[in-house]
């Protein structure tokens, strides 16, 4: 039977790159998420790039384990406790690791990449690569040819959305 004091410590567990990949892919996700936003005086749109690997858990000690396998490969990662908002009912607070610097992103993704298993892990792995030396620019030229792709279509298919094509 362990103590407290051994269960919580970091040491006692084993982890490598495929342990750290099946967490991943079932309690985290590797996050590259653009935020579009109108600045009124000048009518451009202000882009945000939040890239991020995220991993969230109920419990601190298998996150500190995660952790301290990270600060031994020289990754740099912190742990945060996340509360739940006033609007978010019947949620608990959990411990979210969360590593934000790209090159330990990359680091990070070119050892797991072999032992995703997952469609959408590898997915979320295509598109960080993909937006990961994208500009704010080149960003917003992209969102605005899609946006305004979409109203093409809007229109084509009516004010409504009706079937019809004219």
């Amino acid at each position: 039977m362990y103590s407290r004091m051994e269960y919580e410590s970091p040491s006692e567990h084993i982890v490598d790159w495929k342990v750290f990949a099946a967490w991943v892919e079932t309690e985290g996700s590797i996050d590259a998420t653009i935020t579009f936003k109108l600045h009124e005086p000048t009518g451009k749109y202000w882009v945000t790039v939040v890239r991020a690997v995220l991993i969230g858990q109920g419990e601190k000690p298998p996150l500190a384990a995660l952790q301290s396998f990270l600060a031994a490969n020289g990754i740099y990662s912190y742990l945060r406790l996340i509360r739940a908002s006033k609007t978010a009912l019947g949620k608990k607070p959990y411990w979210r690791l969360e590593v934000h610097r790209m090159e330990d992103i990359d680091r990070i993704i070119e050892n797991i990449r072999s032992s995703l298993l997952t469609e959408k892990a590898r997915n979320q792995v295509k598109f960080y690569l993909h937006v990961r030396h994208m500009t704010s620019d080149e960003l917003r030229a992209q969102f605005l040819q899609g946006w305004l792709q979409a109203r093409k279509d809007k229109k084509r298919r009516g004010r409504k959305g009706s079937p019809h094509v004219y």
